[in-house]
């Protein structure tokens, strides 16, 4: 169970959040993370460290993130999900699950696409 955990949280936050051009959705700034993360992001793809590649077909994670600072994974292939909360300071997203803090570097935020970056490589999520 702690492995599965700690992919999905690798691979949810490892992943760029991909979603209409980047015309179209435009850069969000810092202060405005906290509000632009509400919604619904699915992973769509991956890159570790290491320079491998993973896509959405290789790994199914959902990230819930409500404006009360709750954050809901849903591994949708498994069926399995965690719930806890979640702060963002700066780039910095934190997410408290299963009494661990899970820190992420924010490196890209548009209004449909948020690209993060965890110790073992980036994700790419998109909004829907």
């Amino acid at each position: 169970m702690k492995k599965k955990l700690l992919v999905l949280m690798i691979a949810a936050v490892a992943i760029t959040l991909a979603g209409c051009s980047k015309d179209d959705d435009g850069e969000v700034s810092q202060g405005d993370y906290s509000t632009s993360i509400v919604g619904t992001w699915k992973c769509v793809s991956g890159v570790y460290d290491d320079g491998r590649a993973f896509s959405a077909l290789d790994l199914s994670v959902v990230l819930v993130f409500d404006q009360y600072g709750t954050v809901k994974m849903i591994d949708t292939d498994h069926s399995d999900y965690f719930s806890g909360t979640y702060s963002i300071s700066g780039n910095t997203l934190i997410l408290y699950v299963q009494n661990k803090a899970l820190v992420f570097e924010i490196i890209l935020m548009e209004k449909n696409k948020m690209v993060i970056y965890y110790n073992q490589g980036t994700g790419t999520f998109t909004k829907t």
